[in-house]
């Protein structure tokens, strides 16, 4: 029986595809967990267009629609890979959209800095194009730390933990700006909290994805194709490591133990019967 999803046109990569179709088309998808971090870098456009009135990426969440609000499985905290995936894939769909808008901000600033208020329109259709990246931001935390970016930022604000401050600076590097960021910084300034500056420092010198792309990209590709067909009997855990060898998903030097573990802690467990 088929899963009601919910109406959008999103493409499954399932459905009307045979598995290794679906999986080609996955891989090649997925790419985008590998250039994620040169995703998030503002075009040159957009800085032209704002100089240094740059907004910070913390400032447009008022523009950012839910990422998960097409993914056809209910929203957990954290989102099970399966929703990353999905999500990842609705943000794709809409990537030919962000770069014709970016291609008619260049138009309407060819190299000149251009004031904001004097042209509201492009501001406002900016604004909508980085909210749509700063939904990268959101994938990078469920990927890093399993929580996410709502969560990163209520522990960091709202509890004043310096533990997820220095995790939310790895994934929005612009969140130092923020003003209630700003004062904790100051007050462990006075404190003389070095070891707090040294943590933030690292933090900011990460990349927004930690370790390596291609465990990223194995586990979400996993978990897209888990409950259709990975979870079944049919399907232990060294036949799917041998797939994804043999598809140049995982490198050849990385083990089973280190897969399966990588799978376990995205929560993509096998039955005890099945792990193999």
């Amino acid at each position: 029986m088929q899963p009601k999803y919910r109406k959008h046109i999103i493409p499954s990569l399932l459905h009307g595809q045979d598995f290794e179709e679906a999986l080609a088309a996955c891989i090649e998808r997925f790419e985008i967990i590998e250039t994620l971090e040169t995703q998030l870098a503002y075009p040159a456009c957009v800085v032209d267009f704002y100089g240094d009135q740059l907004p910070a990426m913390h400032e447009l969440e008022r523009y950012v629609r839910s990422p998960w609000h097409n993914v056809p499985l209910p929203v957990q905290t954290p989102p099970p890979m399966a929703n990353v995936a999905w999500a990842l894939l609705d943000y794709q769909d809409r990537d030919e959209e962000i770069q014709d808008l970016l291609t008619g901000v260049a138009a309407s600033c060819p190299g000149v800095l251009v004031r904001p208020d004097e042209a509201p329109e492009v501001g406002e259709a900016i604004k909508k194009l980085l909210a749509e990246r700063h939904k990268l931001l959101e994938f990078a935390a469920v990927i890093n730390f399993q929580k996410r970016l709502a969560v990163l930022e209520m522990e960091a604000r709202c509890d004043r933990n310096q533990g997820a401050m220095v995790r939310l600076a790895q994934v929005d590097k612009t969140a130092i700006y923020a003003g209630w960021f700003r004062q904790v910084v100051i007050q462990r300034q006075y404190a003389g909290d070095w070891a707090f500056f040294s943590n933030l420092g690292k933090a900011l010198a990460k990349p927004v994805v930690n370790g390596t792309a291609r465990w990223h990209k194995a586990v979400i590709i996993a978990g897209y194709f888990w409950d259709e067909y990975f979870c079944r009997d049919e399907w232990p855990v060294n036949r799917i490591f041998k797939l994804f060898k043999a598809k140049g998903i995982l490198a050849r030097q990385d083990t089973l133990a280190a897969f399966r573990f990588r799978l376990n802690r995205a929560g993509l467990k096998k039955p005890l019967h099945n792990r193999k």
